[in-house]
């Protein structure tokens, strides 16, 4: 992780039975080329997709899921009849199981939900160890702004800087889809995308938090 335009892109799912953190670490660059191969490919077959959204295509447009993984997953030279793992994209999950009383509610509690995005993001920077001056943005959702001066404190000593994004950024984009498929995984849905993901997984840590 030496190059200096080399970012870490986080977003958060939220199902039943658990919540995930997933990163993708990569460059804004390449981001924004496997968001604009997978809209050229998506055109060829007829489909337009503004952004990337793993709730919202899962129900309308799965086979965007598929090409964008595809894409986020292997390069493909020559007209793509040759393809590579790609070696310039790496994906890190963490997540909480939820217990038996969080699993009647649709979401955590707002603090609860807090406490646990904290204890993954601070779980996932550990493993990642993202070198000095590396970006962190997280996708924007209500209560980033309550908990990003404890981000700020855990990303702090390796020299990390964090901020929230928007989901118009590509990198929160693919974010946004590798952690919406790998929570589906959890929860045994989808398994044949995830194993083309799971390539280029590096981690897929559980996380246990402190009882309320």
């Amino acid at each position: 992780m030496g190059e200096p335009d080399v970012a870490i892109f986080f977003d958060e799912s939220q199902g039943e039975r658990h919540f995930v953190l997933g990163a993708v670490v990569t460059s804004g660059d390449i981001a924004d080329a496997i968001l604009a191969q997978a809209r050229k490919v998506l055109r060829r077959k007829g489909t337009e997709v503004p952004e990337f959204h793993e709730s919202v295509l899962n129900k309308t447009n799965p086979e965007g899921i598929d090409v964008l993984i595809d894409n986020i997953v292997f390069e493909y030279r020559r007209q793509r009849q040759h393809r590579t793992l790609r070696q310039d994209v790496t994906v890190w999950t963490a997540y909480y199981r939820k217990n038996r009383a969080e699993r009647s509610r649709q979401s955590l509690p707002f603090d609860r939900l807090l406490a646990v995005y904290v204890g993954l993001f601070q779980t996932l920077v550990a493993e990642i160890a993202p070198a000095s001056g590396t970006q962190i943005q997280c996708d924007n959702f209500q209560g980033i702004e309550r908990i990003l001066p404890e981000l700020r404190k855990i990303a702090g000593p390796l020299g990390a800087t964090v901020d929230k994004g928007v989901s118009s950024i590509a990198g929160i984009q693919l974010a946004d889809v590798v952690t919406g498929t790998t929570r589906r995984f959890l929860s045994n849905q989808n398994g044949d995308r995830y194993d083309v993901l799971k390539r280029i997984v590096r981690l897929n840590k559980e996380f246990v938090a402190r009882a309320k």
